[in-house]
């Protein structure tokens, strides 16, 4: 009877150390719900990246650098992470949703064409403008995101490049009947700027005149 009892006992025993072993180990696995959240400086890495993907792609990100150099000054300043996170959010949608519309565009064919106005009193300036008129074209082309019409229009603006660079005056001569046409073109002169004279003396600003060509004959092709 008392060899019995031990043998109970040591049974019991074996059981408790599998459970406790059993307890133990499922105190130390980790569940999805207590997966340690990816931190704010990991998502701030992700969307430097993404945001240089964009502009490789061809997508206007002057603005979206901006923003996000401005999330990542108050992040470095200790702002509070969930009103970072806010604006980190928020960040994302509109790159994602201006990725998207390039994307859509990218078969549509897009003619601009550009060029320079210089002042009578600046009629001996002999400085070659050619390099500087097609750097700014390219700029502004890659910067331009129109959206999606079923008409083509032609949209001249007109604005001045100072003697520092700096952009400013922009005008549309006649404005497009959707408010997004002429915010997208204005955006697009916005985001090209500014751009170093090639005349480092000039002092008068130049005059620029850009026409945006909206074509979509050939958008699906």
């Amino acid at each position: 009877m008392a060899n019995h009892s031990n043998l109970m006992s040591s049974v019991f025993f074996l059981f408790a150390l599998s459970f406790n072993a059993i307890v133990l180990a499922e105190s130390g696995r980790e569940t999805p719900s207590q997966a340690a959240p990816v931190s704010l400086r990991a998502q701030l890495d992700s969307t430097m990246l993404k945001i240089k993907e964009a502009g490789q792609r061809g997508v206007g990100i002057k603005s979206y650098q901006d923003a996000f150099d401005g999330i990542e000054a108050d992040y470095n300043g200790g702002a509070k992470p969930e009103i970072l996170q806010k604006r980190l959010d928020s960040l994302l949608r509109a790159l994602d949703e201006q990725s998207a519309r390039a994307k859509q565009l990218k078969g549509q064919q897009l003619r601009q064409t550009a060029y320079a106005k210089l002042d009578v009193e600046d009629e001996n300036d002999n400085y070659n403008y050619g390099p500087f008129m097609e750097e700014l074209q390219r700029r502004i082309r890659r910067a331009w995101h129109p959206p999606v019409q079923t008409e083509g229009y032609h949209l001249k603006t007109l604005f001045v490049v100072d003697k520092n660079g700096d952009f400013s005056d922009f005008r549309i001569e006649k404005p497009h009947d959707l408010d997004a046409v002429n915010a997208s073109a204005r955006k697009a002169v916005e985001e090209a700027g500014p751009m170093r004279i090639p005349n480092p003396r000039r002092q008068k600003p130049i005059n620029i005149e850009f026409t945006f060509d909206y074509n979509n004959n050939n958008k699906n092709r």
